[in-house]
């Protein structure tokens, strides 16, 4: 017999393109949204229990004449993206731990590194996290820090982002959490598990 995935509904599809035609929000955000396309960033992307993807949007909003009491959407655009999603409530639910996500999970093949809760990744703009994984920092980095962030920044690019070998990130301090749970995600992308074939070509071709 052959199992198929129950597929989404029409209605259901309908309502995320509309959405998506209205709001101009990103394929990962919609994702996350409807909650949808969690094995996608796996099967499609290669990376294992992941969520989505985050990042900030600056859009120049000009109070018309008579147009009533002004209301905030988003935040300021002095603040950095990460001080803006750490403030919404998104950020505000995962990082208390009352967001529903699926329960931490062994990656496939590598039980030795334990269960490794699901994240989201962002770019350099956000702070790493148990549940926020960002790239590493600096220019002269090892070959496994290197792939772990082509790996991520595969799943960037699929939201628009855009994310270059080499290029400055500020350092940025983090918890021996989030440190230890990059670190088992970096193991895992170059051991024979969890490696794709074509990372160690890519990362060769990506411009310093």
């Amino acid at each position: 017999t052959i199992n198929y995935r129950t597929p989404v509904e029409p209605k259901q599809r309908l309502a995320v393109t509309l959405r998506y035609l209205a709001s101009g929000d990103s394929i990962c955000s919609l994702f996350f949204t409807y909650r949808l396309g969690f094995e996608t960033f796996h099967e499609k992307w290669d990376f294992p229990n992941c969520l989505g993807s985050v990042d900030g949007k600056h859009i120049m909003i000009t109070k018309q004449p008579n147009s009533g009491r002004p209301i905030q959407v988003g935040d300021f655009g002095r603040k950095s993206d990460g001080e803006v999603y750490a403030n919404s409530p998104l950020g505000r639910a995962i990082a208390s731990k009352t967001l529903q996500v699926p329960q931490d999970a062994f990656l496939l093949g590598g039980k030795d590194l334990g269960k490794i809760p699901y994240i989201m990744v962002g770019d350099a703009a956000f702070p790493l996290k148990p549940y926020l994984m960002r790239p590493y920092a600096g220019h002269n980095i090892s070959y496994q820090k290197e792939i772990f962030n082509y790996r991520l920044c595969r799943v960037d690019t699929l939201c628009g982002y855009r994310c270059m070998r080499g290029i400055a990130i500020q350092a940025s301090r983090a918890g021996q959490e989030a440190v230890s749970v990059r670190e088992k995600f970096t193991k895992y992308f170059t051991s024979v598990e969890g490696r794709i074939d074509f990372q160690d070509r890519m990362v060769a071709a990506r411009p310093t």
